[in-house]
């Protein structure tokens, strides 16, 4: 675990109090993969390995086949899948941020009362005060990017538990709703334009939330694995005071993490606006389970005991074909929380033993 009981990640590193520094790849070639097993022979090692990277995308496959066989005319159609996809996008994004901040080790409990506050503000500006919907959304983002920045006041300079102080500022914002709200739904005339934001279409008829995914996706993977900036997060993460040692600022390195958590938490919240046409309190609380359970289930995938971008996208979209499948096979309502409840349990176990397995 690193400091502040956040989460440490499997780097070449050792972490914790086994290693006394940390090794940072060289600038600009930070690489998301471990080692590669050698030799040309499918040895044990190299199968236990491709098990471990490709464990979450093949039960994903899995499932697909097995629920479009077992529903060949409800789930197995173009149109289903497309659903799927465009409904995951924003749980997707809210899993991206708060994995921003799980790489450097530290959690956030208030991406989804920066989700939903950003959304109703989003609206409220709209309809009540009369702003043009480009100026409601970036205000929206700057008040996310705002409480990121608060929140690494709380948890980096002040050295606050950052669990404790982020599930304060998310009941914090949750008031916040409910005053600006008065626990209802905001709904009026809004701007096409902005409705258009979230229900445009791209080829196939593929939402455009889905491109926003990945396109934040690729920009996150770019800074992860191919900047300076994404070699200081995941050494800060790994061990922090080794880190410090070699002369990095994580101080910096954590209150950039929490301002981009926020920032993309809060364009998920207008993404959702924008895709419903209103802003409804609360809603960020639906995702937040699922936010986590994706992070956990992608440091299980593609690189073990990591989080990565693409794992996180699978993990979202696993969850969601699961329950999707389930639901359409007749699965009463209290299936989704034992679901999303489980799969997090596991992705937990799972990412914890890989991380004990790279620290031996």
């Amino acid at each position: 675990m690193g400091i502040d009981g956040g989460p440490a990640q499997a780097t070449g590193a050792r972490t914790g109090d086994e290693a006394g520094r940390t090794t940072v790849p060289p600038s600009g070639a930070a690489t998301e993969g471990g080692t590669a097993p050698s030799g040309g022979r499918f040895s044990r090692g190299s199968a236990a390995d491709w098990i471990g990277r490709y464990a979450v995308l093949v039960v994903l496959a899995a499932m697909i086949l097995g629920f479009s066989l077992a529903l060949p005319n409800t789930f197995f159609q173009a149109q289903n899948f497309r659903t799927i996809a465009g409904q995951q996008a924003v749980p997707g994004l809210l899993a991206l941020a708060l994995m921003t901040t799980l790489i450097a080790g530290d959690f956030d409990l208030s991406i989804a009362g920066t989700m939903t506050l950003a959304g109703t503000v989003a609206i409220g500006l709209q309809i009540d005060q009369g702003w043009a919907w480009p100026l409601a959304v970036l205000v929206s983002l700057a008040i996310g990017a705002f409480i990121g920045f608060f929140n690494s006041l709380t948890v980096v300079r002040l050295g606050m538990n950052s669990l404790i102080a982020t599930l304060a500022v998310g009941t914090i914002l949750g008031g916040f709703v409910s005053w600006q709200t008065g626990g209802g739904t905001i709904y009026g005339d809004v701007s096409p334009q902005f409705t258009d934001l979230g229900r445009w279409k791209f080829l196939f008829d593929i939402p455009g939330s889905v491109v926003y995914l990945v396109a934040i996706g690729l920009v996150l993977w770019f800074l992860f694995t191919r900047t300076v900036f994404g070699n200081y997060l995941f050494a800060t993460g790994s061990n922090r005071s080794a880190a410090r040692l070699s002369g990095i600022q994580t101080t910096s390195v954590r209150t950039v993490a929490f301002v981009m958590t926020g920032l993309i938490s809060a364009f998920a919240g207008v993404l959702f606006a924008a895709n419903v046409g209103s802003g409804q309190p609360g809603i960020g609380e639906q995702f937040l389970l699922p936010a986590f359970a994706a992070a956990f289930l992608g440091a299980t995938t593609l690189v073990p005991g990591r989080f990565n971008v693409w794992g996180t996208i699978a993990g979202i979209y696993l969850l969601a074909v699961g329950l999707a499948g389930l639901q359409q096979l007749g699965a009463p309502s209290y299936v989704q929380p034992i679901f999303n409840g489980t799969a997090l349990l596991v992705a937990i176990g799972l990412s914890t033993l890989l991380r004990r397995n790279a620290n031996r």
